[in-house]
Parts: structure tokens; sequence; C-alpha cells
């Protein structure tokens, strides 16, 4: 396994050591901080960790933090639900046309309100062609998003357009259904609080097909 660290939020991710990023000449970070001075033009999305693996079928996985860079993109990742929903699916544009497995659902990640959303993504076979005898390829995804930081107020999330509350967000897709649920359940911990999934085994669903 490999690790990687979020110095900003003590976040500490633990993925499979043959995720590697797609350009063999780069090597995967072991940790990341946010740029201490602000650019003229900075990106409204910081994606520090971006790799994957064709050992046993394609399968990526991308973490990205969404800070105050951005106030106008930071304001709409904290409706947490609504955001993981647009997000996936038009992440999904790219492999085909989308379809939701199961909408999102939310759940409290160690005090950080999260959010998960399960869809896929099917190819249209060219009209030029017969129906075909295989079905298109198809690509399975999953989005999560939390929280980088535990809310004040565990009855009202104060919605600060700050770095304090940024929101981290993990990308899963894989050509082979079975291959999801594995990464969901990768290892992920903030501080010295005991590591544990990602995702609650309740929250997956039995078939993604």
């Amino acid at each position: 396994m490999k690790t990687f660290k979020e110095a900003d939020f003590d976040m500490t991710f633990i993925y499979p050591a043959d995720f590697v990023p797609a350009d063999p000449k780069v090597t995967a970070p072991a940790s990341y901080s946010l740029p201490s001075v602000k650019v003229a033009n900075p990106p409204c999305v910081q994606t520090p960790l971006s790799v994957g693996s064709n050992a046993a079928g394609t399968a990526a996985l991308v973490f990205s933090i969404i800070d105050d860079a951005c106030p106008h993109i930071l304001r709409q990742a904290q409706k947490l639900s609504d955001f993981v929903h647009a997000q996936l699916l038009r992440q999904l544009l790219r492999y085909g046309t989308p379809t939701i497995i199961q909408d999102v659902r939310t759940y409290n990640f160690d005090g950080h309100p999260a959010a998960i959303m399960f869809a896929s993504a099917s190819q249209t076979p060219p009209s030029a062609q017969p129906k075909a005898a295989t079905s298109p390829a198809t690509t399975y995804a999953a989005k999560v998003c939390m929280f980088a930081k535990v809310p004040a107020s565990s009855f009202k999330i104060v919605r600060q357009l700050s770095v304090a509350n940024s929101v981290l967000c993990f990308d899963f897709t894989a050509y082979n259904s079975d291959l999801l649920p594995p990464l969901l359940y990768l290892p992920v911990l903030f501080g010295d609080v005991t590591p544990r999934s990602l995702v609650p085994s309740t929250l997956v669903p039995s078939s993604l097909n």
C-alpha cells in the first residue's frame, strides 16, 4: 500500500501500491500542501493525486481539494449533495450516457459531513452499425465529497468561504464494477484518529450493474 498525506487538514489516505500516475515518468506524491502564496489566476480545484491501475482491469482514483481560490465554486461544493450529484453526472459524460445507480446519500465521517453517489456511463453504438451482439462498454463511478474540517457546531454547518471550510473529493472509476467497492473501503484518517473505510459498507450497493 501507498500513503498520501494532505498536510493542511492532517488527512492521510492509504491506497494500493499498483496505482500510479498515467505518465510513467511521474511519481505519485507522498504529501501535499496548498500553496501558501496565492497566484494571480489560481485553479479553482487542486488535484494533487491522480493515479490508476491496469493490474486487474482498468481503475482510477483522483483526490481533489476545493479551497477558497474561487469562492463561487467553493460555495457550490459546500452544498455537498447537489454538488456530488451534478459533478458526477457531468464527469461521466466523457464516457457516454450517464445512468444513476444510487443517488446521493449523506453520512458522517468522524464528524466531517460527507456525501456519496454511484453512477455509470455506457457508450452509444454508432447508428450506422447494426445492433451489436455485445453490450456497449460501461464505466462505473463513485464520487465522495466531504468537509475538510469538522464544523464548529454539529447542528449547523457554518459555510464560510475560507481554506478551513474547504471540501475534499474522491473520484473513483472502473470498467469492472467489482473493482469499485474495494476502493471505497480504502482507509482514511484525520489526525491520530484510527483509520477507517472512506465509505461505510451500508452505503455501497450490493450490485452496481
